[in-house]
This record gives C-alpha cells, sequence and structure tokens, in this order.
C-alpha cells in the first residue's frame, strides 16, 4: 500500500511541474510576439521620419498581419513627464496633444498602442521638440484560459533620437 500511495504522489509532481513548464513556454512566446510588434512599430516610424499618415498606415498594416489583438483602453502620461514638457502623446495625424495628459482611443484615432513623443532637448536654450524620439507601448494579455487568470503586460520601446528642421538651415 505505501509503494502505491508513493507512485501516485510522484504521477501528481510531475503533472504539476509539466504544467509550470508549459505556463512558462507560453508566456515566453507570448511576450517574443509583444517584442517583435513593438520593434516593428518602431521601425515604421524610423521609417517614414516620424509619427504620421505614412507610419501609421505602415503600423495599421503590420499588426493586422501579425494578428495583435487591440485594447480599447485609453493612453497617458506621468505628471512629472507632462508637467516638465517632457513627454506628450501623439494623435493619428501626428500632431502632438498639449492640452492633457491622457486621452482614450476615440481622441486618438488609433486603439490598441500608445505613441509618445519625448523632447530631447540639448540644452534649455534649445527649442522644445528640436530633438526628439518615439516611444511606442503596446499592451498584451497573458491569458491562461483554463485557470481564468490574465496577467496584463505593457511593454515599450523607443526609436533612436531625430532631428527637428527649422527654417533655411536644413
Amino acid at each position: 500500500m505505501k509503494e502505491s500511495t508513493g507512485a501516485v504522489s510522484a504521477i501528481y509532481v510531475v503533472i504539476f511541474f509539466v504544467i509550470i513548464m508549459f505556463g512558462f513556454i507560453i508566456s515566453t512566446l507570448s511576450y517574443y510576439k509583444s517584442y517583435k510588434i513593438n520593434n516593428s512599430l518602431t521601425a515604421a516610424i524610423e521609417d517614414y521620419g516620424g509619427f504620421n499618415d505614412y507610419s501609421k498606415e505602415e503600423i495599421e498594416k503590420r499588426l493586422t498581419s501579425y494578428g495583435y489583438t487591440r485594447s480599447n483602453s485609453g493612453c497617458s502620461v506621468g505628471n512629472d513627464d507632462f508637467n516638465n514638457n517632457k513627454v506628450r502623446l501623439v494623435k493619428a495625424d501626428g500632431s502632438i496633444i498639449n492640452d492633457n495628459n491622457s486621452a482614450s482611443a476615440s481622441e486618438l484615432g488609433y486603439r490598441g498602442y500608445c505613441v509618445y513623443i519625448i523632447n530631447d532637448k540639448s540644452s534649455d536654450s534649445a527649442p522644445d521638440y528640436e530633438y526628439y524620439s518615439y516611444k511606442v507601448t503596446t499592451g498584451m494579455n497573458l491569458d491562461f484560459g483554463l485557470f481564468n487568470f490574465n496577467v496584463p503586460i505593457k511593454m515599450s520601446s523607443r526609436t533612436s533620437t531625430m532631428y527637428n528642421c527649422y527654417g533655411s538651415t536644413c
């Protein structure tokens, strides 16, 4: 009787570890997909010289081809970054939202990701957004369907610094 009880408990331990390993594998693959999507979106923004109509169209194509499930959650900027004029949200037409630090998907004109413009001023005397970069944030849910358990994860990536031309010196 002792040996049969030991075998059953050993089988339970093995099944438990197999479930844990599959969970790690699934979460790693989901994380990789989110990382791949983020890098693709920042590449589209860099290819078209900023977030504009052309890069937005390319982003929509890429999201569709990856099968990215979009959420309707809004985007927001931290109060410190917003008050210091460091980070702003960008609308679908490329214009910057200056009046508030959060926006819904309908205000932005896109959904499933957030695009921020970051002021990379070289000095206090330089004009705002002379040097800038974009930050793209995508959200995903690790869904463990058997256990009715979701883990929301936000992933961000940043473009290289870009230069905004002023006047005839370009």
